[in-house]
């Protein structure tokens, strides 16, 4: 290969320049950048070509290497450092609880920051540190299309941001993005990686679990002639299925059906359907004049809390468990299952037949019930 010997920190200022060669990779050694220089162009050494590398596979994040699934082999660990030169290399050997947390090993080298360029974006992470998922390259570039080609405003809920993944494309695309990360390493990355990317004003970030920090107004409907009154998402859901009630939440739409279908997949793709129809028509999920004249969030906390000592757990408590008011944010309400309701088989049962139709009695204007319980905690989990 003919190239031309550089400095590596002048790498970003000669990248346009029309002698080099966009079609073959910059080979670099130490502070030295061997940049390949397009046939009729001057050039001042020859490299030769490299054999095509025929290892395992691997995910490079700027200049540290990882490798999933079992550890290479010595044989393979050297064929990756000749073929790739990289500064460090990693083997991921697991991802640990909520917050995704590598479990790593040092193979080789040395790791700490780097640098990751992707579709015109920047992220910047410690892969020690954080993950950064390997195979949503084309779906991160998918997304950031949809908002762009959507020719609207959108606002968009990242339930899981990580460091800016999805974030970051989509607010360059246009949208106005709500971005939450429960792992604080990762908001960090996060907060950094909108900044580098210059969409400050379009990104809102919030470090926490998204079920207790996304805006709390949702509405809920178990009548047909309401939905066709107030919400044009769920009038169009009712007639896709037999639907026996709808909740709409945080960019979310629960429809629970009458009966059991004769064919699942049928059901969801005219649900589907219904719901990709109703995006493309560009109306809101609900009219908004249904939240004005709500009663306050105190006042409907009030009013949860008494329903459930007078009223739900007096009966869930003859059984070993319990329910308890987290709290109520806009009109909906966030509660945890406990004693015997943790993990148990038939708490949603409970919460969906019992606890939740006895609040709605209660509490008027009352919208979504999250369930804020880890079912899978707990001495003897069921679930």
């Amino acid at each position: 290969m003919r190239a031309r010997r550089c400095r590596r920190g002048d790498l970003p200022r000669i990248a346009a320049e029309a002698w080099v060669d966009p079609s073959r990779r910059i080979h670099l050694c130490g502070e030295t950048a061997y940049v390949p220089v397009r046939e009729g162009c001057a050039w001042d050494t020859e490299l030769p070509e490299r054999m095509p590398y025929r290892g395992r596979g691997f995910q490079r994040l700027g200049d540290v290497i990882v490798l999933h699934g079992r550890p290479p082999d010595a044989g393979e660990l050297a064929a990756i450092v000749a073929w790739e030169r990289p500064r460090g290399i990693l083997h991921l050997r697991s991802l640990e609880g909520a917050t995704r947390t590598p479990e790593t090993v040092l193979l080789y080298g040395t790791c700490g920051e780097v640098c990751q360029r992707e579709n015109g974006c920047r992220y910047w992470l410690d892969p020690e540190r954080v993950m950064f998922a390997q195979g949503n390259r084309e779906e991160r570039a998918r997304m950031g299309a949809v908002v762009r080609e959507s020719r609207r405003c959108e606002r968009i809920a990242d339930l899981c941001a990580g460091i800016g993944y999805f974030t970051v494309p989509m607010a360059r695309s246009g949208g106005d993005v709500h971005a939450i990360e429960l792992n604080p390493v990762a908001f960090r990355y996060l907060e950094r990686n909108v900044a580098e990317n210059g969409v400050q004003d379009r990104v809102q970030c919030s470090c926490g679990d998204c079920r207790d920090l996304l805006e709390g107004w949702s509405w809920h409907c178990s009548c047909q002639n309401d939905a066709y009154a107030i919400s044009p998402l769920a009038s169009a859901l009712f007639d896709a299925a037999p639907v026996e009630a709808v909740t709409i939440w945080s960019g979310m739409a629960e429809a629970r059906l009458s009966e059991i279908p004769e064919d699942w997949e049928t059901a969801a793709r005219q649900l589907g359907n219904a719901i990709r129809k109703h995006v493309a028509s560009g109306l809101p999920a609900v009219l908004p004049e249904v939240f004005e004249g709500l009663p306050s969030e105190s006042e409907l906390a009030r009013l949860a809390r008494q329903a459930v000592e007078r009223e739900i757990n007096p009966v869930v408590r003859a059984h070993g468990g319990a329910i308890q008011v987290e709290s109520v944010r806009g009109n909906t309400l966030f509660l945890r299952m406990e004693g015997g309701c943790q993990g148990c088989s038939a708490s949603s049962v409970t919460l969906r037949m019992g606890v939740e139709r006895s609040l709605r009695e209660a509490v008027p204007g009352l919208g979504a019930v999250v369930d804020l319980t880890d079912h899978a905690g707990g001495a003897n989990p069921y679930l």
